[in-house]
C-alpha cells in the first residue's frame, strides 16, 4: 500500500477523534477514524498552487517522510492560514511555523517550537491571526496559547482562565476573544485576549468564529431522499454572555442534491451570505463529492465550486476561506505537502 493511501482519511470534526489523539500518544491508528477504500471518483478543477513542499525534516520540507516517524499520529502539518501572499505552516511534526511567500515558493522565516516540556512531547494544533497580526499558535501540552509577530518573532503567551482539558482548535475575532475547543470538556471555552474567560459554548457549534464573535450551528435534517435540508442556526454567545448588541439568533437555510456527510463553516460575506465547505455521499459510505458554497438567508446559493473532498492525511485544518473570499485547501500526494486555491471567479 503507499504511502498516500496509508495516511488516514480524516474530516477531524468529531471530539472523539481528538481525544484519542491525546491518549496513549497513539500507538496505533483509530480503526473509527480509518479508511483503505478509495474515494470514489471526483473530478475538481486544479487549483494554484500557493504552496509546494517535500515530506521530510529537512529545512526546506514539512511534516515527516514516513508514518513511522509520526508525532502524535500526525505526520502531516496540522494547520495552516495565509494573509495576503503569505502562508503560515504549523509544521507540528517539525515543532516549528514556517512563513511562505504564495508568489515565490520561498520559505521567508521559521520559529522553532519547544519539542518537549516535563518530559512529554509537545503537540501544536492549530494557528490563527488576531486582529492586532500577531499569530496565535495552541499548544496542547501547555494548555496555552503562543504568540508571534508576522516576521515569527516570540511575542509572549496567553494562559486562559478556564478549566481547559486540551486544545484541538482556535478561532479569534475582529475584536480579540479567542475561541478555543476542547473535546475533554466537550465544550468551547471564549476567552479575551488577556485569557480571561468570558463564556462558553456546546462543542456541537463550528470550531471557528464569524468576524464579529459570531458561532454556526449546523442541523441537518433526516431525509431518505432529496433534497437534504440543512439550518445553519447563527448567534453571538459572547454578546449574550455580556449583555452587548447583536445577540438574537438568525439562521441560514438550504439544501443539497446529496446526502451531507460533513459541514466545515468557512466564513461569511458581510452578514448576507454564509460560506461553508460540504462532503457529499449516504452516511458510512465513501465521499461522493464536495463543494463549496456562498448562500443567502433566503436559500439562494449565490456561488458554488466543486472541491476536493477531504485529504487522506490527518489534520486539524486542511480547508480555509481566503482574505478574498475564495477557498485554500490543503492536501498531499506521495512526495508534497500542498496548498491551492480555488476560485469562485474563473
Amino acid at each position: 500500500m503507499s504511502r498516500s493511501s496509508k495516511r488516514f482519511f480524516l474530516a477531524l470534526c468529531s471530539a472523539a477523534f481528538a481525544i484519542a489523539v491525546f491518549t496513549a500518544i497513539l500507538p496505533a491508528r483509530s480503526s473509527a477514524q480509518t479508511s483503505d477504500i478509495p474515494a470514489a471518483e471526483h473530478k475538481v478543477a486544479k487549483g494554484r498552487v500557493m504552496v509546494s513542499l517535500q515530506w521530510g525534516t529537512g529545512e526546506n520540507s514539512v511534516g515527516r517522510a514516513s508514518e513511522a516517524d509520526a508525532v502524535h499520529s500526525f505526520v502531516s502539518p496540522t494547520s495552516f492560514i495565509a494573509k495576503d501572499d503569505i502562508v503560515y505552516i504549523l509544521d507540528s511534526p517539525n515543532f516549528r511555523i514556517l512563513k511562505v511567500n504564495s508568489r515565490t515558493g520561498s520559505i521567508e522565516a521559521r520559529a522553532a517550537l519547544a519539542e518537549k516540556s516535563s518530559g512529554e512531547v509537545m503537540l501544536y494544533t492549530d494557528i490563527a491571526i488576531m486582529p492586532q497580526g500577531f499569530l496565535a499558535v495552541s499548544s496542547s501540552r501547555e494548555k496555552m496559547i503562543l504568540l508571534f509577530t508576522p516576521e515569527l518573532r516570540p511575542a509572549g503567551k496567553i494562559k486562559p482562565e478556564a478549566p481547559v482539558g486540551l486544545i484541538t482548535k482556535i478561532s479569534t475575532d475582529d475584536k480579540g476573544a479567542i475561541l478555543i475547543e476542547d473535546p475533554v470538556a466537550e465544550k468551547y471555552f471564549i476567552t479575551d485576549a488577556s485569557g480571561k474567560l468570558i463564556t462558553t459554548a456546546a462543542i456541537e457549534c463550528q470550531p471557528t468564529f464569524l468576524r464579529d464573535g459570531r458561532l454556526v450551528r449546523f442541523e441537518i435534517a433526516d431525509s431518505a431522499k432529496p433534497p437534504f435540508k440543512v439550518t445553519a442556526k447563527v448567534f453571538s454567545p459572547v454578546a449574550a454572555a455580556t449583555g452587548e448588541k447583536g445577540a438574537a439568533e438568525s439562521k441560514y437555510e438550504f439544501e443539497f442534491e446529496k446526502p451531507v456527510q460533513n459541514l466545515i463553516l468557512l466564513g461569511e460575506t458581510g452578514r448576507v451570505a454564509l460560506h461553508v465547505y460540504a462532503v457529499l455521499g449516504a452516511s458510512g459510505d465513501v465521499p461522493e463529492a464536495a463543494r463549496t458554497i456562498k448562500v443567502s438567508q433566503t436559500g439562494k446559493v449565490i456561488e458554488s465550486l466543486d472541491a476536493p473532498i477531504s485529504p487522506s492525511m490527518a489534520t486539524m485544518r486542511y480547508v480555509r476561506e481566503s482574505e478574498g473570499g475564495n477557498v485554500l485547501f490543503a492536501s498531499g500526494d506521495e512526495e508534497r505537502y500542498i496548498i491551492s486555491q480555488y476560485s469562485y471567479k474563473k
